[in-house]
């Protein structure tokens, strides 16, 4: 295969369709390093074959006169989303965050028939990374926060106590504990609870309070916003 080149003398800021912001003296944009001496791109594009094209090296299938790529990641295809997020990898997470970004929907029925599954697909990505056992639910609720922020969704991270201060362990059912300092957080977003207790299809607040009562803790919601419970 040849490699081909965007035949620029500088960072091309109409050919790539990005910000030169995003460049660093000149050879580096967003994902991938470029040679302004070579005049083409001399890293491998992150997303693979996904991108739908052999050449790993080449920049919107060698178009860039009529195509763009702001974000780097081809943001255009929500199947190469759910593929990243089915991938298992950490790093592709995070490129998944990045092309749920690129979209920029202002709300879950922006991503057209396949929204729900892709919102599906990152809280039970995010539940996988971050276990109730971890002992992680801060970074689990932020998590959660940032996805659906990504879709224009406002989202509350809280904190639950037990009414009786000296409780200090959570336990699940089989005994393993989810929290041992008496405090665990989770997401709250259109009237759902989300943590790895309540799976990615959430709770509602109702819900959740029996759930944990069924743990025996009797919880206390602190920074859920007004009117919520």
């Amino acid at each position: 295969m040849t490699q081909p080149t965007l035949r620029s003398r500088a960072p091309a800021e109409r050919e790539l369709g990005q910000s030169l912001c995003h460049w660093h003296r000149e050879s580096h944009v967003r994902h991938r390093g470029y040679s302004p001496t070579l005049g083409r791109l001399i890293e491998r594009d992150p997303i693979g074959f996904e991108a739908g094209d052999n050449n790993w090296y080449r920049f919107v299938a060698n178009g860039p006169t009529g195509k763009t790529d702001p974000s780097g990641l081809s943001p255009h295809t929500q199947v190469t989303i759910l593929r990243l997020l089915g991938s298992g990898d950490p790093n592709n997470f995070k490129l998944a965050i990045e092309l749920l970004a690129g979209i920029g929907a202002k709300s879950i029925a922006d991503l057209g028939s396949r929204g729900p599954k892709i919102v599906d697909a990152f809280l039970s990505r995010i539940f996988s990374m971050y276990p109730a056992t971890s002992m992680q639910c801060v970074k689990a609720a932020e998590a959660v926060r940032d996805v659906f922020s990504k879709v224009g969704q406002n989202t509350t991270v809280f904190t639950i106590t037990d009414r009786c201060p000296r409780v200090q362990h959570f336990l699940l059912a089989n005994g393993q504990a989810f929290s041992n300092n008496g405090k665990h957080v989770a997401a709250f977003c259109n009237g759902r609870v989300y943590d790895a207790i309540t799976s990615p299809t959430g709770m509602t607040i109702a819900e959740y309070t029996a759930k944990l009562r069924s743990l025996k803790i009797d919880p206390v919601f602190i920074g859920l916003p007004p009117g919520s419970k």
